[in-house]
């Protein structure tokens, strides 16, 4: 592995840890060949650069709340309940399901120096969106492997 010294940051997790994350390259030792994705796109994205274009992304990415902890489904995530019983949505009674951890999220991720433009409610029971706004390809591919942590 080589680290990439660029993507240095200090992380804080929803248990307020704070750490420090350094994302690194996989190199063949003999070969010396990179196998990581990030390099992969890193050389994609010079590869464009080179050519005058510019490339940013944005996504959402949408996740579920249950009412039970990971450790009571992860056998059987059928019995799963989502934390509401309708679609958030535009649902009037969406501010009232789980503020106070989807606070937390949003601390998080901004103490980890991720700009989160909003977490939202989303068309399924018990599922919210976070929405990440325009970034370099690496930069976010980045975001959302910590967001993903």
């Amino acid at each position: 592995m080589k680290a990439d010294l660029n993507s240095f940051r200090e992380i804080n997790y929803i248990n307020d840890h704070r750490q420090i994350l350094v994302f690194a390259d996989l190199y063949d030792e003999e070969s010396n060949v990179p196998h990581a994705p990030r390099h992969l796109l890193r050389k994609a994205v010079n590869g464009l650069s080179e050519l005058g274009v510019n490339v940013q992304v944005q996504s959402d990415i949408n996740f579920m709340i249950y009412q039970e902890r990971f450790k009571k489904i992860e056998d059987d995530i059928s019995s799963a309940l989502p934390i509401t019983e309708h679609h958030n949505l535009y649902h009037t009674l969406y501010k009232q399901n789980k503020d106070g951890f989807i606070n937390k999220i949003k601390k998080s991720l901004k103490l980890s120096g991720i700009n989160c433009e909003h977490i939202a409610g989303a068309g399924s029971p018990g599922q919210y969106s976070i929405s990440l706004p325009l970034a370099d390809p690496i930069e976010f591919s980045d975001n959302v492997t910590l967001l993903k942590l």
